[in-house]
């Protein structure tokens, strides 16, 4: 009996431990501003900001960012040139990324490239292996 209470207590402690960063990001995609998704207001905020002006390819920017509550932020930057993906690249938030890569089709045709980055972060949800979860986005055009 006491073997079984004792697993129990545990296996709560892991459930909730793992819960805990899903519950607080429910604020979800905000379009820019955090926000809630579905209609489900949150009081977390999750900010996103480019901390360079005029980036330009070959340029390694960083981002301020704000995700509380939340293991292991995440950002994706995806540029494209029209309706064609050039560069995409994903890493921890903290990351400083390089424009275009070492190398990518952005590098060689050169242009401008409208990019997006995501915050987010992954999440195991049932059987699912991961789930992608959007918690703010910002759009910005880099100069080739």
């Amino acid at each position: 009996m006491k073997k079984t209470l004792v697993t129990v207590v545990i296996l709560a402690a892991v459930a909730s431990a793992v819960a805990a960063p899903a519950l607080a990001a429910k604020g979800g995609k905000g379009g820019g501003k955090g926000g809630g998704k579905g209609g489900t207001e949150s009081t977390s905020s999750y900010e996103l900001s480019l901390n360079v002006s005029d980036p330009q390819l070959g340029d390694t920017i960083t981002f301020s960012f704000a995700a509380e509550g939340v293991r292991e932020p995440r950002i994706q930057v995806m540029c494209s040139q029209g309706d064609e993906l050039v560069y995409g690249e994903s890493g921890p938030a903290a990351n400083s990324f390089l424009l275009g890569g070492g190398w990518s089709l952005w590098r060689e045709r050169g242009g401008s490239a409208d990019c997006v980055a995501d915050l987010y972060y992954w999440d195991w949800n049932g059987n699912n292996p991961q789930v992608f979860v959007g918690l703010n986005q910002i759009s910005f055009s880099a100069a080739g």
